[in-house]
């Protein structure tokens, strides 16, 4: 209730990534910048759609296929543009993960990039017996925090042969190790110089609050929300009650944790808005019933006392075409922006949804109907084949007898 849903920007082919550009000394109107699966990048400014960049035309001269861009991240000082993304190379035959930058201005938002640099280093492709996938990205001033998901574990002994991943932290401008890394050794060539923090399933989103960051992490039936700790080692064997032990949040049933953002407190949304994390999920792909997942979560957090204020509160969800894999969330003046791609149709192209508070707004759809017991049974006329306790009146009683908890 009170959410009204609209349509923002349209005809993108399969979005992966949005990012908006809040420096206000930089650009007065709304500006952003969305990354499409296929590598293309677009740029929304003064109410102008134009194509800013394509990752695939700045990777090489050789023959790939396979591409897929992952996540992106900006540089708010600069309106830089990070990208990571992975590819098979045709000769080799190998998976290979990629980060690329696009210089911006300073002062203006160009159309262009003014430079491009490709990050290339072995730290990107650890030889594992699996194949390794890199993750999201984020600059925190002149830090880049990037995911390396699925290593192997050839840097640190630990008790298993598990495969665990990583989280390097490298300088922005130069793109070498920061050199107060945990295991950073001066005069030393080592990939351990880049490494952050280790023993990860699979991080799929990063978020700064404060001088804290935070990540979301899948695991294997489960999802995690977690503190990201410097030189710290988060455990994973392969099983996962070691997520467990190091999370702040665990989520019991698998959700596929995609991206999250925070309301702040400057906010519009009413009071239960504010100070909150959302988190939006994908689901499984196998999952076609979307019995979980493929919803936005919203996540009372004291991110300053590190606490937990109250169970996460499940505030949309989506009922629609399940191939639609919800991928994106972001909070910006005033407004919820989120988007999936379509999994199974290339040429089916996707929205940008936007969310506003608007008070006594009822949406036609509302998501209390979806999982109140009591919605779904009027909705389904359930009593006209079973006996369900405690709901206050008998059915026909021809069907298995159920009670409540049966819907929930």
């Amino acid at each position: 209730k009170n959410l009204k849903l609209s349509v923002f920007d349209n005809g993108y082919t399969n979005p992966v990534s949005m990012q908006f550009v809040k420096n206000s000394k930089i650009s007065k109107t709304t500006s952003y910048y969305v990354l499409d699966q296929s590598g293309k990048i677009f740029l929304s400014y003064n109410k102008e759609k134009n194509l800013f960049a394509d990752i695939k035309e700045n990777i090489g001269n050789f023959e790939f296929t396979d591409f897929k861009a992952i996540d992106l991240c900006i540089d708010q000082e600069t309106t830089s543009l990070f990208a990571t993304f992975t590819y098979k190379e045709i000769k080799t035959e190998k998976l290979v993960n990629g980060l690329i930058k696009f210089e911006n201005s300073k002062n203006e938002i160009l159309k262009k990039p003014s430079s491009i640099t490709l990050f290339n280093n072995k730290i990107l492709n650890v030889n594992s017996q699996k194949n390794t996938l890199i993750g999201p990205c984020l600059i925190d001033d002149d830090n880049l925090y990037l995911a390396i998901n699925n290593t192997a574990n050839i840097f640190f002994k630990d008790n298993s042969n598990n495969e665990s991943g990583l989280v390097v932290r490298i300088n922005k401008n130069t793109f070498l190790p920061q050199e107060d890394n945990p295991f950073y050794l001066k005069n030393t060539i080592s990939n351990k110089n880049y490494v952050f923090a280790y023993g990860f399933k699979n991080i799929s989103s990063f978020l700064k609050l404060r001088n804290n960051i935070f990540f979301t992490q899948n695991g294997i039936s489960v999802d995690s929300f977690g503190i990201l700790e410097k030189g710290k080692n988060y455990l994973w064997n392969g099983d996962d009650k070691s997520i467990s032990a190091t999370s702040e949040f665990l989520f019991s049933k698998y959700q596929g944790f995609s991206n999250m953002t925070f309301v702040d407190n400057l906010s519009n949304f009413p009071d239960n808005f504010k100070n909150k994390i959302l988190i939006i999920s994908k689901g499984k792909l196998d999952d076609f019933d979307n019995k979980n997942g493929k919803n936005i979560w919203l996540f009372d957090y004291d991110y300053i006392n590190k606490e937990n204020l109250s169970i996460p509160k499940e505030i949309a969800r989506l009922t629609g075409d399940k191939n639609q894999i919800p991928v994106e969330i972001e909070y910006y003046n005033n407004s919820i922006y989120f988007f999936s791609f379509n999994n199974n149709n290339e040429n089916i192209k996707s929205n940008i949804y936007k969310l506003d508070y608007q008070k006594n707004y009822l949406h036609t759809n509302l998501i209390d109907e979806i999982i109140n017991p009591i919605s779904l049974i009027n909705k389904y006329n359930c009593t006209s084949c079973h006996v369900i306790q405690r709901f206050g009146k008998l059915g026909a009683g021809h069907a298995p007898k159920l009670t409540l908890d049966y819907f929930t």
